[in-house]
């Protein structure tokens, strides 16, 4: 239920300081989610993802970058907003949406430009 990705969500406010345990938040977020969803496919792989994000984060700055905590925060209280009104394609929207933010913040932090 909602309940679980609004407390994940909670945490991660609260602990969007601490690097590691922000992005082990985000894995436990992504996981529920699979979980919720009972998609087998997309629960195996988010605990492949998940073990992959833990593993990189040690040595990937971009994982402990503010910007990208703040983008994942907004990301994560729009995608429950409409998981709530059962709006799959507002889901949809907010990942995409995210992941254009992204990658466009890292393309203009490492390469100067969007």
């Amino acid at each position: 239920d909602l309940h679980v990705l609004e407390r994940l969500q909670q945490e991660l406010e609260q602990h969007r300081d601490d690097p590691k345990l922000s992005n082990d938040l985000d894995i436990k977020f992504h996981r529920a989610i699979a979980a919720l969803a009972n998609n087998s496919v997309l629960q195996a792989m988010w605990e492949v993802a998940g073990d992959l994000l833990s593993a990189l984060e040690a040595g990937n700055e971009s994982l402990c970058d503010p910007v990208i905590v703040d983008l994942t925060i907004e990301t994560h209280r729009n995608t429950i907003d409409m998981m709530r009104f059962g709006d799959v394609d507002g889901v949809r929207m907010c990942v995409k949406t995210s992941l254009l933010k992204t990658e466009n913040y890292l393309k203009k932090k490492y390469f100067g430009k969007a």
